[in-house]
């Protein structure tokens, strides 16, 4: 994936922090540390992805709030390869 600031001012870094914190009480220890590698390796996206699969996994509820600002977030991803999969993950959310 590609580091992409859109109209919305939001990073794929910002999002990636974000939804971590938000969602460590459905991630175990290790998957925690992975997610903070991959995003303070340059990765964020990919760490977004990943997080968004957990989330749906363990049918963790996210705020409308962090809903709201992954979905802005995406449509910077529009026409892109990765936006079919990840809208698809934001659709299954609780």
């Amino acid at each position: 994936m590609f580091d992409r600031r859109d109209w919305s001012g939001v990073s794929n870094s910002e999002v990636a922090w974000l939804l971590a914190d938000v969602a460590r009480p459905c991630l175990r220890r290790r998957e925690r540390q992975l997610i903070y590698l991959e995003i303070g390796g340059g990765d964020p996206a990919a760490a977004v992805e990943v997080l968004l699969q957990k989330v749906v996994q363990r049918d963790f509820p996210l705020p409308i709030g962090v809903r709201r600002i992954l979905e802005i977030w995406l449509d910077a991803y529009t026409g892109a390869a990765e936006e079919p999969r990840l809208r698809s993950l934001l659709r299954q959310m609780n």
